[in-house]
């Protein structure tokens, strides 16, 4: 046996899973339900939507909706044309600041408002925009930040007030000041984008049972009806014969179930989000190159190891110059921290889609969970779609739901105002 492959074992034995797959989503199963009854940071309701039969569109309310979707990394903008669903425009850029505060907020809508300055450039009329906006970050009912996670950091001025209220402030300093200005807005609805990727589904495909994110973070989003949730956490003024879209927060689960490691420790202990750690791609990087550092391999460059290096080390696609060895080990390990990663994705989306239906657990079950996906991490990794497809032995079936985070925020105003 050589060296390597004692390296190899050794964190193979320190990441394994410690219970089978079926115990482990029957353990996740009971945190939802607990969670659901007393958390105030995850199983929270997102919003409703009307029941199937119920969904309402009306073509006598076209309208073009301003979606803004704060995503990890990036913020992306779009106008939206609905009933149809259709981007007429659309930017983005790269977010770089990571402390969040009012200047983070303005700077964002400065920046919006100048492009969408340029592209009205030469209309006559002054348009009203309503304006909807994914925020992938957790929110309490009061639409308040609870964490942020992914490696920002949130100021103490915008700690208990909420996003809505941040923005139309941030809307309304920065329209003010505009030259030229060509439009209005209204802020109307704030939703986690597990949420906008339901809805995304919901209103276009129709066909999915549960939301997942997979990228630089982690969450999940489905249905359930209104009598299943605590009289707590309902809204007020919800509609008959609709359902509440239940934002599960998923990468708070498991800090009593996963098997977290030494090299998954980040510097970040406070947010105690341990789905989120061992299975995204802001946090798996890092847990790769603490394994490098302990076991003394070198080669990589650990400041700008990523989510998409860690794919490409893991398909053979890592261009870099490395011994053959050394290179094999790599590989095997990153496949070893995917496959983990995959274990317990699959664990949580078997444990939400029992919520949906309570029978999907039985593995003489041949039901298959319909999963509407975004997130790049998860998107550009073959390799963990294989994981994925193995551990819930091809009984999740994904579709990638592009633009979704925007889509699903023009939805969710569109389906307020029509039902």
């Amino acid at each position: 046996m050589t060296v390597n492959d004692i390296i190899l074992d050794q964190v193979k034995e320190q990441l394994a899973p410690s219970e089978p797959l079926e115990c482990v989503s029957r353990k996740f199963q009971l945190e939802l339900k607990d969670r659901l009854q007393r958390s105030k940071k995850s199983m929270l309701v997102g919003g409703w939507v009307p029941q199937q039969s119920m969904i309402r569109t009306s073509e006598k309310f076209p309208d073009t909706f301003l979606a803004i979707d704060f995503g990890g990394s990036t913020l992306k903008f779009a106008l939206i044309s609905m009933p149809s669903c259709q981007i007429v425009f659309q930017d983005g850029f790269d977010i770089t600041a990571r402390l969040v505060d009012h200047k983070f907020f303005d700077t964002m809508i400065t920046w919006i408002s100048f492009k969408l300055n340029e592209y009205l450039a030469g209309e006559v009329q002054r348009p009203k925009f309503l304006v909807s906006i994914t925020f992938s970050f957790p929110l309490n009912d009061k639409l308040e930040i609870i964490t942020m996670g992914k490696g920002f950091e949130m100021s103490l001025d915008i700690l208990g007030k909420s996003v809505k209220e941040i923005l139309s402030s941030s809307f309304d300093r920065v329209l003010s000041d505009l030259p030229g200005r060509r439009f209005d807005v209204e802020v109307c609805d704030v939703i986690n984008d597990s949420v906008a990727v339901y809805l995304t589904s919901k209103f276009m495909c129709k066909n999915e049972s549960v939301s997942l994110i997979l990228g630089t973070g982690i969450n999940s989003c489905f249905e359930l009806s209104p009598e299943k949730v605590p009289i707590k956490k309902r809204l007020h003024n919800t509609p008959g014969n609709c359902n509440y879209l239940m934002n599960v927060e998923a990468g708070f689960l498991g800090n009593d179930v996963i098997n977290v490691t030494k090299f998954d420790y980040n510097g970040d202990s406070e947010r105690n989000m341990p789905l989120e750690d061992i299975s995204s791609g802001k946090w798996l990087p890092i847990a790769f190159a603490n394994i490098l550092k302990q076991y003394h391999i070198v080669g990589f460059d650990s400041t700008s190891m990523d989510g998409e290096m860690l794919v490409e080390i893991a398909e053979n696609r890592y261009k870099g110059q490395l011994d053959r060895d050394s290179l094999r080990l790599a590989r095997e390990i990153s496949r070893l921290l995917i496959q983990r990663g995959a274990f317990y994705v699959v664990a949580m989306l078997f444990a939400v889609g029992s919520l949906v239906n309570r029978d999907i657990n039985d593995n003489k079950n041949s039901e298959v969970i319909e999963v509407g996906y975004v997130g790049s991490f998860l998107a550009h990794s073959n390799y963990y779609k294989s994981q994925i497809a193995l551990f819930s032995q091809n009984r999740m079936h994904f579709q990638f739901l592009h633009n979704s985070n925007l889509l699903g925020a023009a939805v969710a105003t569109y389906l307020n105002r029509c039902n």
